[in-house]
This record gives structure tokens, sequence and C-alpha cells, in this order.
């Protein structure tokens, strides 16, 4: 508990600018891609992945340019400002949709929809109701009353990236953190990697790059999230390191992130 209460303090100190931030000194500014953008510790080293895999892609995120502030789904500024390390670049929408759960769908359907991999594009609702874009793409429409789920043609076959962000509106309607964790499976913190994820009833966060440490087997990880209400998805500070990122052997079973604290034992993949 006294730690949790000092770490609080550290983050509102850092927030409102009274103690010195040392995450800062770990960006590349010059660089447009998490892998480039993010610094590793000196004695580790980024662990690389295949370039047709999930994992290149989350490392290959595209970043806004550097100092690109948090905004909400409406356009208001997110209150807080001093939390993130950089923003990626990645619309929101206009609706209060796309929160924490909602973004890891999202950038796991943008890798299988940009790869062609149209019928792996699927996600269970709440309800467990399987929503596939195979679907969707053939006309199919979500039909929701009471705790009843199912799909009637209302359209015709449709291939493009607006149909696909309108399935992906859906999704987020009736998906979250329940359906998450019922979808996938628990992944040990050694065997964390670019697309896991940190998440439990209340919050999700995406791991998004992963460092080893040279001789070891001990990782580093970046993490990012989207929140409530729907706003950028963004890479997070750790205030309870001298850098952003996490290392596995320092975090004594928890993940405690600027917004929320996670046990170890909530990390997940697909």
């Amino acid at each position: 508990m006294l730690k949790r209460i000092i770490y609080i303090v550290l983050v509102l100190l850092a927030s409102y600018g009274c103690i010195s931030d040392s995450n800062e000194k770990y960006l590349n500014i010059n660089k447009d891609t998490i892998i480039e953008r993010v610094i590793p510790l000196t004695e580790y080293e980024i662990i690389t992945y295949p370039k047709d895999s999930f994992e290149y892609y989350v490392q290959h995120l595209k970043l806004k340019k550097d100092g690109e502030k948090v905004y909400l789904y409406d356009g208001t500024l997110k209150s807080n400002q001093k939390l993130h390390l950089a923003v990626i670049d990645l619309d929101v929408g206009n609706r209060d949709l796309q929160q924490c759960a909602d973004a890891i769908f999202r950038i796991r359907a943008e890798y299988l929809f940009e790869n062609k991999r149209y019928d792996e594009i699927a996600f269970h609702l709440t309800n467990g109701f399987v929503y596939k874009y195979s679907d969707y793409q053939a006309g199919y429409r979500l039909q929701v009353a009471a705790n009843e789920t199912w799909l009637e043609q209302k359209a015709d076959f449709k291939i493009s990236y607006q149909s696909f962000r309108e399935y992906l509106d859906e999704v987020f309607m009736y998906a979250g953190t329940l359906s998450l964790q019922n979808e996938t499976e628990q992944l040990a913190i050694k065997d964390i990697k670019p697309g896991s994820f940190f998440v439990d009833d209340g919050h999700a966060v995406l791991v998004v790059n992963v460092a080893q440490k040279k001789g070891s087997n001990e990782k580093a990880f970046i993490i990012a999230q989207s929140y409530t209400p729907a706003q950028s998805v963004h890479l997070l500070k750790n205030f309870n390191a001298n850098s952003p990122w996490y290392e596995s052997s320092k975090l004594n079973n928890k993940l405690v992130s600027p917004e929320w604290t996670f046990k170890i034992s909530e990390l997940r993949t697909y």
C-alpha cells in the first residue's frame, strides 16, 4: 500500500512539472515508429520478429509527431497530458466507442485487414456471440434485443475500409474487457511479446515493444492504451522507474501503470 501511495504521489508531481521526467531522454523524437522512437535500456536489445507477424506490425505502428496531445473522441483534450510518451497515428472516431479493449481489437483487426486475412477478423461480444467481419462483408448486420443476438441480411456483399470501420464500431459497442479475456489465453511474463496485453474486468493495456536483457531471459516492455472516454491510443510513461520501460524483474507480481494496476497473471494473448 505504501509503495502504491508513493507511486501516485510521483505521478501527480510529474504531472504538474514538480519533478523531472526521465522518460523523455529515451525518445528519439525524429523517428516515426514505436520501435525507432523509444530507445531501449543500455543493457537490453529489442527482440525482432518476422516481417509478416503481428508482433512486427505492432512494433512498427506509426506515431504522430513528438509532442502530440491526447484527444478525446469529441475533439477535446484529455485532462492530464503528462502521462504519455507518444501518440499512435490511429483515428479515434467521433463516438465514445474505441476505449481500452477496443483499441486492442482495432489494432489486431487492422493487421488482419491490411494482410487481407478477412476471414480471421472475428470477435466475441460480451454475451458470447461471435461477430465475424466475413458476415458483415456478406451484408449481414447485427441485431440485438435484450440479451438475444442474431444476424439479418441487410446489404449487398462489400469489401471496403469504410465497411470494415463500420463493423468495428459495432464490435466496440458490444464487446469489451470481459469478452477480450474470454477469447484469449493467459501468457507467462517470460513469454511477453508485442501484441500481448494486460486485461482485467475494468481496463486493458497493450504491449507494443519488448526488449531482452543481454545474457539473460529478463524482459523489458512498453505499453499503450486508450481509456474512458474513448481517446487517442498513446504510449504510457513509467513513473516508477528511470525510463519508460517496464522491467519484468522489477514488477513484483504487479504492473503499475499511470492509471491502472494489473496482476502479472493478467497478461494474455490471442
